[in-house]
């Protein structure tokens, strides 16, 4: 039984990367999956750099990359570089 799990190890860290794929994408990647019938929404947490860090007063979404609501929506599909520390998608 020992050599069976010895020599099979890389089965069981196939099956668990199978089963945790969101997941570790998710983290790696920041790969965010749009269901066909739903479209995604981002808010963004924070900026770090540039001019445009806040959203002007009496503004609700943000146009130019500041931190809030953005304009830009996701369509069903898969997008790479929604960090899940700074990036927020809602369906």
């Amino acid at each position: 039984m020992e050599a069976l799990i010895s020599n099979y190890w890389w089965v069981l860290v196939a099956l668990l990367c199978m089963v945790l794929y969101k997941y570790i994408l998710r983290f790696l990647f920041g790969m965010v999956i749009v269901p066909e019938d739903r479209i995604g929404l981002i808010t963004k947490k924070f900026v770090l750099f540039g001019s445009d860090r806040e959203l002007p007063d009496g503004r609700i979404i943000a146009v130019k990359g500041e931190a809030g609501f953005q304009g830009k929506t996701l369509a069903p599909g898969l997008y790479f570089g929604m960090w899940f520390w700074q990036y927020s998608v809602t369906m």
